[in-house]
């Protein structure tokens, strides 16, 4: 929860503080009091929530029946701030079409709606997203270097992108592994989980470089 920590030390944060890209969101951005808004594919997909038949059963939600229990009467409520939500940051990716040229990969297209929140004017200050694959136990040099390639691509059209926005210049970009990994080859020509890894940190404000004590190779 260390990035959901230093949400709860700023003060009027929009309802869009904090978006993910997926249907989990990572531990990283558990909060008590500013709860990531997640964002799936088939949400995006689904279009007006007031007419579309996948949330046709979350629609019912708003139908009061006599009796129901708190449980419901809060479910109720949640719906509401979500549809209205959705239909928000659904404009904002179609006001903000990207001048840019994006891989047509998952990780580009999540960037590409990412750029578009951070150039809107909905009070975004945390977006994040996932790359899976990295977990490379096996056939490591193969796999890994298509992963970077990928990355690349996908970051270069974002930092790109970022530039057309005083809200995307002052943009920092992190990336960063759930695991490390270990130094020592394994069997399969891959390499376990450790204890170490790098963070990668990108955008107008970075002053190019390694920073840390690099861990021991022997």
């Amino acid at each position: 929860g260390w990035i959901g920590r230093c949400m709860e030390r700023l003060d009027d944060l929009s309802p869009y503080a904090v978006v993910h890209f997926g249907l989990r969101p990572p531990f990283a951005l558990a909060s008590a009091t500013h709860m990531p808004l997640a964002v799936t594919p088939a949400l995006m997909l689904a279009g007006d929530p007031a007419r579309s038949p996948a949330l046709q059963d979350a629609r019912a939600l708003a139908q009061t029946s006599p009796g129901e229990n708190r449980t419901l009467e809060r479910l109720r409520t949640k719906w509401h701030q979500a549809q209205g939500r959705l239909v928000e940051i659904c404009a904002a990716f179609e006001a903000r079409a990207p001048r840019v040229p994006y891989p047509p990969t998952d990780l580009g297209q999540d960037l590409r709606n990412a750029a578009a929140l951070i150039h809107s004017e909905l009070g975004v200050r945390v977006v994040s997203l996932e790359m899976s694959g990295f977990d490379t136990h096996r056939d490591q040099r193969v796999r890994h270097e298509r992963l970077m390639v990928e990355l690349d691509g996908a970051l270069s059209a974002f930092r790109a992108d970022l530039a057309r926005s005083e809200g995307g210049r002052e943009a920092l970009v992190l990336v960063f592994s759930e695991f490390g990994r270990r130094v020592a080859e394994n069997a399969s020509g891959g390499s376990d989980h450790g204890q170490a890894g790098p963070a990668l940190v990108l955008g107008s404000g970075v002053r190019g470089g390694l920073y840390g004590r690099p861990p021991s190779l022997t």
